[in-house]
C-alpha cells in the first residue's frame, strides 16, 4: 500500500492539494475533493479511501450520512474509479482520560488520550450505498 494523498492539511504553509471530479458537477463547476488519507494498492487493483472525524457526540452505529456521502464522492477520483477494488473508511476520534492510580503524595492523575472511537468501513460500489448517494448527490446538486 502506497499513501497517493493526504488531504489532512497538517501543514498549515503548504497550499492543500485537492482532485476535481468533472463527472460530479455543481452550478456547472467539477466537485474539488480532498480526502484526508488515499492509499492505492497497485499490485492488487485496490484504494482504500479514508475520511476522520473528531467528535464527542454520540456515534451512531453506521455512523453518520454525511461521512458516506463524502466517501462516496471520494470514490470518483479516478484512481478509485478505475480500481478494480474501493473500500471507504469513516473513523471517528475523540477524548478519553486514563485512569489516575495512586494515592496521596504519589498519586498519579489521568491523562487526556486522543484515541479512535469508531471505524467503519463499506464498499461504494454496493448498488444500494451508489444509487442513495447518487440520487442525493442530485438532489443537492440541483438535478
Amino acid at each position: 500500500w502506497q499513501l497517493m494523498h493526504n488531504g489532512l492539511h497538517i501543514d498549515r504553509d503548504r497550499r492543500p492539494d485537492y482532485f476535481q471530479l468533472p463527472q460530479l458537477r455543481v452550478g456547472g463547476e467539477p466537485l474539488r475533493v480532498s480526502p484526508d488519507l488515499l492509499y492505492v494498492n497497485r499490485r492488487e487493483g485496490k484504494v482504500a479511501i479514508v475520511e476522520i472525524k473528531y467528535s464527542q457526540l454520540p456515534i451512531p452505529k453506521t455512523l453518520w450520512p454525511n461521512i458516506w456521502a463524502q466517501l462516496w464522492c471520494y470514490s470518483h477520483i479516478d484512481a478509485a474509479a478505475s480500481a478494480n477494488d474501493v473500500t471507504v473508511i469513516g473513523e471517528i476520534w475523540g477524548e478519553q482520560w486514563s485512569k489516575g492510580y495512586g494515592q496521596g503524595s504519589k498519586r498519579v492523575d489521568g491523562q487526556k488520550l486522543i484515541c479512535l472511537r469508531s471505524s467503519v468501513r463499506r464498499d461504494p460500489r454496493l448498488p444500494a450505498y451508489d444509487r442513495f448517494f447518487r440520487r442525493l448527490f442530485q438532489i443537492y446538486s440541483g438535478h
